[in-house]
């Protein structure tokens, strides 16, 4: 059973979905004239919050090395922001962040964007731009924004700040979906 549901946020044009599956509380996105968006999925407060504990849930866990020590601050649909607090573990040997640590925290915030959609996915390609670095003992902060959903492929843009806010990197991604990411899934 579908049914057509209207979102209108104050400043923002008028969201129309058709939800498909009201249990998993997952819609298919269609935009004002009501022509679906390819491959989008909208997904609730709930779900979110979900992520969120998920995240929280498997960097605790003993049996997985949260070798990064990462901590999710924010998540809505379509973006994550992820800190990171810097140490000698994160560090080369002029004292400041490996390159690697920024891209895999990258990655890791634009990755977890995707599961804001409900889609669980792999990485296909990311390209990343260094623009300047953080010694240790800095706060890092990193955010994922979705850029584009379609069938198959989802596009991604990351960006690191150091407590300042001053932009250390900008990276783009692309991941190919595999399946569904839903609670119902991964209980």
């Amino acid at each position: 059973m579908c049914y057509t549901m209207f979102n209108s946020l104050p400043g923002m044009p008028n969201r129309i979905f058709l939800v498909c599956n009201p249990a998993l509380k997952v819609r298919q996105r269609f935009n004002r004239t009501g022509k679906f968006i390819r491959g989008a999925l909208a997904v609730d407060d709930e779900h979110l919050e979900w992520i969120k504990n998920y995240f929280k849930e498997i960097c605790q866990d003993p049996n997985y090395d949260n070798f990064l020590g990462i901590e999710m601050i924010d998540i809505k649909e379509g973006t994550v922001a992820f800190k990171l607090a810097v140490s000698n573990r994160h560090c080369n040997i002029y004292g400041t962040v490996h390159g690697g640590i920024l891209a895999s925290i990258s990655d890791i915030a634009m990755g977890a964007t995707c599961l804001t959609l409900g889609k669980s996915i792999v990485t296909i390609d990311l390209n990343i731009s260094y623009i300047r670095n953080s010694p240790k003992g800095s706060m890092l902060t990193a955010v994922g924004q979705l850029i584009s959903s379609g069938n198959s492929i989802i596009r991604t843009e990351g960006k690191v700040f150091d407590e300042q806010q001053r932009l250390l990197v900008v990276s783009h991604a692309s991941y190919f979906i595999t399946g569904n990411f839903l609670k119902n899934d991964h209980s």
